[in-house]
C-alpha cells in the first residue's frame, strides 16, 4: 500500500504530539516554546495548520529529537 499525502500528515502531526507528550510539556508550555500562540500550535497538531520544514526545526529543538523522528519509518510506508 502506498502512503498518501494525508497518511503522512497524520503520522507528522501525531509523531508531534508524541514529541510533546514525552518531552512533559502541555500545547501552552510548546507553544510558548515554539514562539505560536497556544492556537496556532493546537492547529499545528490538529492538522488545521501546515507543519512547515522550520516548524519541524523549531520541534527537533524544544524537544530535543532528531528530525527524523518526525517522519514515518520507509518500512512502514513502501
Amino acid at each position: 500500500m502506498e502512503a498518501t499525502i494525508d497518511t503522512l500528515s497524520i503520522a507528522l502531526r501525531n509523531r508531534v504530539k508524541q514529541a510533546r507528550i514525552e518531552a512533559g510539556l502541555s500545547q501552552e508550555q510548546a507553544a510558548k516554546l515554539t514562539g505560536y500562540t497556544v492556537s496556532a500550535y493546537s492547529k499545528k497538531e490538529l492538522g488545521y495548520r501546515s507543519i512547515t520544514v522550520q516548524d519541524i526545526e523549531i520541534f527537533c529543538n524544544i524537544f530535543k529529537k532528531n528530525a527524523l523522528y518526525f517522519f514515518p519509518s520507509s518500512s512502514r510506508y513502501p
